[in-house]
């Protein structure tokens, strides 16, 4: 070959990624360029949370008052601590509370808000996702099915609004506005030197918030890798460098969060530290706000950096949550639970409704011919488990799935929380949450049913998890399931009963009841028969105890809030078999969700 032709060839063709350090800085230092007193800041916290950078914002704001404002899924954990020691003014959210072990309100995040240290700024998963796209697009607006005569709506004047389609004479619309936020921090496995990142599904939100955000992303991860390495694994980068400020380097980034290595599997996965997770949440159920300053100097302000909070966290803790990602560990931990626990004689009544709602479901199911059941925390994971089971048992097939974007999941043993990572190695499909909430769960084509979550419901189904506001107390906020009441094929609900849960009228409409067709208590059975757009209990369920129907079904009527009707043909649903049952706490072994 020409000498010539060989070196341009050579020059200009070959790979010669520069190696230099290029946007590589440390944490502390990132986090003191890029973060600003009164910015507005944008945090992706599916599984691998930026934890990390979070905690570095605490340690250099500490004291100073810097009047964020925080644009997330939900508030949690690290995210709270912030808000807690003053650093926040506003948080724009989908979701609020306690997340280990099941959903559930934090009394510190009510106390900043009846305190005033807190504003926020209702949303829904969805349609979080859908102003950052039109953000990141640069449209303006985003067309949505949520929101629209739910009390969000009234909660949401800046950001919602009913227009003409522009298509369609006569049909209205809602759109949302398109939110674009001062900077974003992110999370990933492995980036370069320019900040081209990999990260894993499932995504939730994904990226629109970071391709939104006004002056880029501060990345941390796992592990800096060489540009080839980038180029080698290019179906797995989700994040462009010229959208990145920085990348750090943090192992365990993530922590108490985890990292699944599913489809990635030169780097070592390391699991959620529930241990950790569970003394935080008791810490917040105290109500004591000492107690909470003691935990974030203890764990945050004490340590000097993440490397020191690594040190406290301590070896042999990394090296256990490392192995807790190992193929069916359950099964070795299995032997560390007596089996008593799973052969115990008699029924509860959660295991009684859990067994109840599985069938009605399974019915339901069937009948509508559904393709898909979603269901999130708590006990509806459980329903839904064994739902998935029943059906398979009779050869009907379904596909599980979660907002988060898992799709086609097996329930795992002793581990009953739906977003917990080694659910996501046996996912069909690992995806986000614009494809759960937006096309699965609610698209033109959905086939699913869906179990939503209640803080309080009435007579019609419409569903309360915002805030009683009689009393001011908050509850969670929507999450998803405003915008899968909006648009699911058909609802189920299942909650223990009360007369504060079981209301005839909610103060505040989080979730339209035009679409829940069924209700389970841990007492009875409701359903919308014909037309009618009010519960009748037409079934009670079967209980350890000698009651009559009549006593039985007068307590029902004790434990609900407006004048019930009682089908004439109502029936007594029976007892479980003894496998379905086992079966049950074969998943929550420790009752972490078979609790009112």
């Amino acid at each position: 070959m020409d000498k010539r032709l060989a070196e341009l060839l050579n020059e200009t063709f070959a790979y010669t990624d520069r190696q230099d350090s290029g946007k590589i800085t440390g944490l502390a230092e990132a986090v003191r360029q890029h973060i600003k007193p009164g910015m507005s800041i944008a945090f992706v916290t599916t599984h691998y949370r930026p934890a990390a950078t979070i905690n570095e914002i605490l340690r250099q704001f500490h004291g100073k008052n810097p009047g964020f404002t925080l644009i997330g899924r939900t508030i949690r954990d690290e995210v709270l601590n912030l808000i807690h020691d003053g650093l926040v003014k506003k948080a724009i959210v989908g979701w609020y509370g306690t997340l280990y072990p099941t959903a559930a309100p934090n009394p510190m995040i009510e106390q900043a808000c009846r305190n005033n240290k807190l504003e926020i700024e209702n949303q829904t998963f969805l349609t979080l996702i859908q102003r950052y796209m039109a953000g990141a697009l640069g449209v303006g607006f985003m067309p949505t099915k949520s929101i629209r005569g739910s009390s969000i709506e009234d909660d949401a004047k800046n950001y919602f609004r009913i227009i003409e389609n522009p298509f369609v004479a006569g049909e209205k619309m809602g759109v949302v506005k398109a939110l674009n936020p001062d900077i974003s921090l992110v999370h990933g496995w492995a980036a370069d030197n320019d900040g081209n990142t990999i990260l894993l599904p499932p995504f939730f939100e994904d990226m629109w918030g970071p391709l939104a955000s006004k002056n880029g992303v501060i990345v941390t991860v796992e592990k800096i890798v060489s540009t080839q390495f980038i180029r080698d694994h290019s179906p797995l980068v989700r994040l462009p460098g010229y959208a990145v400020k920085s990348v750090s380097e943090v192992p365990f980034g993530a922590h108490p969060g985890g990292m699944s290595n599913h489809g990635l599997p030169e780097f070592e996965a390391y699991g959620e530290d529930y241990e950790y997770l569970d003394h935080y949440r008791r810490v917040c159920n105290s109500g004591d706000p000492a107690q909470l300053d003691n935990w974030i100097n203890d764990w945050i302000l004490s340590t000097n950096d993440h490397e020191d909070y690594l040190r406290k966290l301590g070896h042999e803790r990394i090296l256990f949550l490392k192995a807790k990602m190992g193929q069916d560990v359950w099964r070795h931990q299995l032997r560390s639970i007596p089996e008593d626990i799973f052969l115990k004689p008699g029924y509860s009544q959660a295991e009684i409704m859990v067994c109840a709602s599985a069938h009605k479901i399974k019915e339901r199911v069937i009948a509508g011919g559904y393709k898909t059941l979603l269901a999130g925390s708590g006990v509806n994971f459980l329903i839904s488990s064994l739902v998935y089971f029943l059906l398979r048992k009779e050869g009907y097939k379904i596909d599980l799935f979660a907002e988060l974007g898992h799709y086609g999941y097996l329930p795992v043993p002793l581990d009953p929380t739906v977003f917990s990572l080694p659910t996501i190695s046996s996912c069909k499909m690992a995806a986000d949450g614009l494809q759960s909430l937006g096309v699965w769960a609610t698209g033109k084509n959905n086939r699913c049913l869906a179990l939503i979550g209640v803080g309080q419901i009435d007579k019609r189904g419409n569903i309360n998890t915002t805030r009683i506001s009689e009393k001011g107390l908050l509850l969670t906020g929507s999450g998803g399931g405003n915008d899968v009441a909006s648009g699911a094929q058909e609802l189920f609900v299942v909650a223990y009963q009360s007369p504060k849960r079981f209301v005839d009228k909610v103060t505040y409409i989080t979730s339209r009841g035009q679409r829940i067709k069924t209700m389970v208590s841990d007492l009875g059975i409701f359903e919308k028969i014909g037309n009618d757009d009010e519960f009748t209990l037409t079934g009670y369920l079967a209980n350890n105890r000698s009651a009559s129907p009549e006593a039985t079904i007068a307590n029902i009527r004790k434990q609900c809030g407006w004048d019930l009707k009682v089908s004439p043909q109502i029936k007594e649903i029976g007892l479980p078999s003894f496998e379905e049952v086992m079966l049950v706490r074969l998943l929550d072994p420790h009752h972490q969700f078979l609790e009112p």
